[in-house]
C-alpha cells in the first residue's frame, strides 16, 4: 500500500488529526496489512520512547483509498486503552470515543461533529469524520464553500465514473465508491443524519453545456429501512427546475421509497432499478436519473447528458 498525504486536519476537543503514516517498526507492523471493518478503525498504541505518552490511531479507508490519522493525547490513556481494548491492545472497528466505564480522552460532550454544519466555520473542504447521534463515526466529504458552507455531501457522480451505480440493496445501505471523487454516502446513514434535526438538500447538476444549475428543497428527509427509506421533500427553489416533485406520478420521486436492482418498491409494473442501472426513489420511472453510470437526467434540462451531479444536506437554516 502506498500512503498518501491528503493534507487532512480535524481538531476535536482541543485535539488535531492530522494524516501520519505508524512507524514501520510499530508492533502491529505494515499498516496495509490491518484488518479494517466499517469506514474507521481506531489504534491505540505506545512507543517506548515516548512514555507515557500513547496515540490514537485511526485509519480511514473511505470506501478504497486507506489514510492514517493520529489524534495526540495530552495526558496517559493507557487505563482507557486497557479497559476498552483488552490488555493485548488489539484494533476494533469504530471504538466509541468517550463511552464505557472509564472516560476515553474525547468527553461525549465535545465529541466528533454530527454532520459537517459543526465543523468549525472556516474550515476548508475536504474528508473529515463525523459521527450522527446514535450512531458509530462515518467518514464524509464536507463541502465548506458552498453557501456558508457546512453541507454534507451524500451523492456525487459523473458522466465517465467508473463507479457502478446498479449496486444491490445491502450496498447501497452502506454506501460505495470513492468519498473524494464518485459515491454514495449510504441510505441508512443518510437517514440517521437527516432524522437528527430539520434538514434541507440542494441538488448541483452539471449540464451538457458545462453550466452549473441547482434545485434547492427547504425540507429533506428519509424514513427508515422498515418504511422503505420513503423520501420526503418540501418547497423548491433553484435554476435547475422541479424535477423531484413532478405533478405526473408516473416521474415523482418525492414520497417514493428507495429501489435497487434487488428490492423493488417502486410504482411500476416493472423494476425501474433494475431497468434504469441504478437504485433511486422511483415511481414509474423517473424525471431525474442521478445514480448512473453514464450521461445523467434532471427533468428537461438535460435528458441523459448532465455531466455530473451532487447532492449536500445540511440543518434547515430557520430551525
Amino acid at each position: 500500500m502506498s500512503y498518501t498525504h491528503t493534507g487532512f486536519s480535524q481538531e476535536i476537543c482541543g485535539f488535531t488529526a492530522r494524516p501520519q503514516k505508524p512507524h514501520s517498526s510499530s508492533p502491529w507492523g505494515d499498516p496495509s496489512t490491518s484488518h479494517v471493518l466499517g469506514s474507521v478503525v481506531v489504534r491505540i498504541f505506545s512507543r517506548g520512547n515516548f512514555p507515557p505518552k500513547w496515540k490514537v490511531m485511526i485509519r480511514f479507508c473511505p470506501l478504497g483509498s486507506c489514510a492514517w490519522f493520529s489524534l495526540f493525547t495530552k495526558q496517559p490513556i493507557e487505563d482507557w486503552a486497557r479497559s476498552s481494548l483488552g490488555r493485548n491492545n488489539q484494533h476494533y472497528p469504530s471504538i466509541p470515543l468517550g463511552s464505557g466505564s472509564r472516560a476515553g480522552p474525547f468527553p461525549e460532550a465535545c465529541g466528533w461533529p454530527k454532520d459537517c454544519s459543526e465543523v468549525s466555520a472556516g474550515s476548508r473542504s475536504g474528508v473529515y469524520i463525523i459521527q450522527p447521534k446514535g450512531l458509530h463515526h462515518i467518514v464524509v466529504y464536507c463541502e465548506m464553500n458552498v453557501t456558508h458552507g457546512g453541507w454534507t455531501v451524500i451523492q456525487r457522480n459523473q458522466k465517465d465514473t467508473p463507479v457502478t451505480w446498479a449496486e444491490s440493496w445491502s450496498t447501497y445501505k452502506y454506501g460505495f465508491g470513492n468519498v473524494r471523487t464518485e459515491y454514495w454516502l449510504g441510505t441508512e446513514y443518510i437517514h440517521q443524519i437527516a432524522k437528527q434535526k430539520v434538514y434541507q438538500v440542494r441538488f448541483v447538476i452539471q449540464d451538457s453545456s458545462d453550466n452549473i444549475h441547482f434545485a434547492d428543497y427547504n425540507l429533506f428527509s428519509v424514513e427508515d429501512e422498515s418504511h422503505g427509506y420513503r423520501l420526503r421533500l418540501g418547497s423548491y427553489a433553484g435554476t435547475a427546475g422541479d424535477a423531484m416533485t413532478s405533478d405526473n406520478p408516473k416521474t415523482m420521486h418525492d414520497n417514493m421509497k428507495f429501489s435497487t436492482k434487488d428490492r423493488d418498491q417502486d410504482t411500476y409494473s416493472k423494476n425501474c432499478a433494475y431497468s434504469y442501472e441504478g437504485g433511486w426513489w422511483f415511481s414509474a420511472c423517473y424525471s431525474v436519473r442521478l445514480n448512473f453510470k453514464g450521461g445523467m437526467t434532471w427533468g428537461s434540462l438535460c435528458k441523459g447528458n448532465c455531466k455530473s451531479s451532487l447532492i449536500l444536506i445540511k440543518p434547515a437554516s430557520y430551525c
